[in-house]
């Protein structure tokens, strides 16, 4: 996929968790940092930190969810600025 999925409203994932899998809803938030507003992929529901790693290298975008956000690796928030 990628960047591309910014122009939608959602996207749905297959992601993998306990051994199942899964297909979940996530949505274009943008949210804001220290650096400014940058685009999140956002999921209702909490996800182990290991699917929510595969799911931003992925699509090149960070990933949301309850209580916690994870960046694609070597990435940070300077780098979704504008988007």
């Amino acid at each position: 996929m990628g960047r591309e999925v910014l122009g939608q409203k959602s996207v749905i994932l297959k992601v993998t968790i306990s051994g199942i899998r899964q297909r979940h809803e996530f949505f274009i938030e943008h949210g804001e940092t220290a650096f400014g507003r940058i685009p999140f992929l956002a999921c209702r529901r909490a996800l182990p930190v290991g699917e929510m790693m595969r799911i931003a290298n992925e699509n090149d975008l960070p990933v949301r969810c309850p209580g916690q956000q994870v960046f694609p690796n070597g990435k940070g928030p300077k780098d979704f600025l504008g988007l």
